[in-house]
C-alpha cells in the first residue's frame, strides 16, 4: 500500500512534477480510502486462534477478519462464530496478529461475547507474546472456553485493536 513507504524529501529548487504528486499526495488518499485486507488474516484459522493448552479448532463455524495499515499503525477486527463442531480448547486463548508488531507497542481495542440467550460481556483485547488475548471485566484471566462464561455454538466474539507494526 501507499502509505507504508518512506516520504520523498523535498529539497530547495526541486520542480514539482505530475508524478511527484501522484506519489506524494493521490497515492496516499487513495491509501486511506481503500478497503481494509479480509483474505490473509482470519482469526478463526488454525495457528492464528490458539491456546496454552489444546487448542480451539472452527470446525463448520465461521470467523472473518480484516485489517488496514496506515504506515506503521495497524487497524484490525475480527469475528468468531462457533459452529455445532467447533472445539473450544483448553486454557487461555491466544489469537494472531495479522502484521507482526513492534517490540514493545501495547495491543488495545475492546471485544464484546455475545451469548446466544442474548447477554452480553465486554472486554479488552490487549498483548501477550506475539499476538493478544482479550480479558473480560470482573475476569483475572484472559478468555478461555469457560472464562467469562462458556463459549457454545450459537455465541459471537467480536473484537477490534490497533498497534504499532514492526
Amino acid at each position: 500500500m501507499a502509505l507504508n513507504r518512506t516520504p520523498r524529501t523535498w529539497v530547495p529548487g526541486l520542480k514539482v512534477l505530475a508524478q511527484h504528486l501522484n506519489d506524494e499526495v493521490k497515492d496516499l488518499w487513495e491509501g486511506l480510502q481503500s478497503a481494509w485486507d479480509a483474505a490473509t488474516w482470519i482469526p478463526g484459522d488454525a495457528g492464528v486462534w490458539t491456546a496454552a493448552g489444546t487448542n480451539p479448532a472452527i470446525g463448520n463455524g465461521s470467523s472473518l477478519g480484516q485489517f488496514q495499515r496506515y504506515g506503521r499503525t495497524c487497524l484490525f477486527a475480527g469475528r468468531i462464530l462457533p459452529g455445532s463442531t467447533t472445539t473450544f480448547g483448553s486454557s487461555t486463548y491466544n489469537f494472531g496478529l495479522p502484521v507482526a508488531a513492534s517490540g514493545t507497542t501495547l495491543v488495545l481495542g475492546p471485544a464484546l461475547l455475545i451469548k446466544s440467550g442474548g447477554n452480553f460481556y465486554t472486554g479488552v483485547c490487549y498483548r501477550s507474546g506475539a499476538g493478544f488475548q482479550i480479558r473480560f471485566d470482573g475476569t483475572t484471566t484472559g478468555m478461555s472456553s469457560t472464562v467469562p462464561v462458556t463459549f457454545a455454538n450459537g455465541d459471537a466474539l467480536h473484537f477490534t485493536g490497533q498497534y504499532q507494526t514492526a
